[in-house]
């Protein structure tokens, strides 16, 4: 039928334009040119929707790949910061030991602040101030033991008390060594400040003695100083 339509136009069209052929033929040109307005509106819809079709199907694809692609990435970027996060920094164990063998190290917080743990170190050497060494002798003493049993067990990290480092292998053996002189060391230590303080208490009373024995009463009886 649109076949013999477009036909019936182009007759009309070829037509005389004169008079009513003229109506016709312009009757005849506005149906020809309607039809394939229509056609071409009809095949730019149907282009369009293909395309539609075409772009839709192209951005599933793509946003599958996309989103497994993020997930992927997002899981590796999670496990990346989980092993940054709980990553332990690397110090020398001989460094460390060799602080132990000085016990104002460990009273002070010193081992702590070299392992990176720079919040307990002040908390330690806070409390070891404020309670005249009493705080700081005990916390140290908890530190130095925890130390000194991971030295003699060799391992190559500490995790423990809040202490976090890795060591390298190399300096295991020298720890090892350094930790039996460490606890060699710490009743020496204790017997020094203990002949200190008796050394000291002997001064007090050696000038206490002077000072009495420059008192005119030094060397009389009681009640002879009583009855003058």
């Amino acid at each position: 039928a649109r076949a013999a339509s477009a036909t019936r136009c182009r007759e009309l069209a070829a037509a005389p334009r004169s008079g009513p052929h003229r109506s016709a033929a312009s009757a005849a040109s506005a149906l020809q040119l309607e039809e394939r307005s229509s056609v071409s509106a009809g095949a730019r819809l149907e282009a369009a929707h293909r395309v539609a079709r075409e772009v839709k199907g192209v951005l599933e694809g793509s946003g599958l790949d996309y989103f497994a692609l993020s997930a992927s990435q997002m899981t590796v970027s999670r496990e990346a910061r989980g092993a940054t996060k709980g990553a332990s920094p690397k110090k020398s164990k001989a460094v460390l030991l060799a602080l132990e063998m000085c016990p104002l190290s460990w009273l002070l917080g010193i081992d702590r602040f070299y392992l990176g743990n720079i919040g307990l170190g002040i908390a330690k050497m806070s409390v070891c101030i404020c309670t005249c060494g009493i705080g700081g002798v005990i916390w140290g003493f908890i530190d130095f033991v925890a130390i000194m049993a991971n030295a003699l067990k060799k391992e190559e990290a500490i995790a423990t008390l809040g202490m976090h480092a890795t060591f390298s292998a190399e300096h295991v053996e020298t720890a090892f060594v350094l930790a039996i002189l460490d606890i060699f060391s710490l009743p020496l230590f204790i017997g020094l400040v203990r002949f200190v303080w008796w050394w000291r208490k002997q001064l007090r009373m050696e000038k206490l003695k002077q000072a009495a024995m420059k008192s005119p009463h030094y060397g009389l009886d009681p009640h002879q100083v009583k009855g003058g």
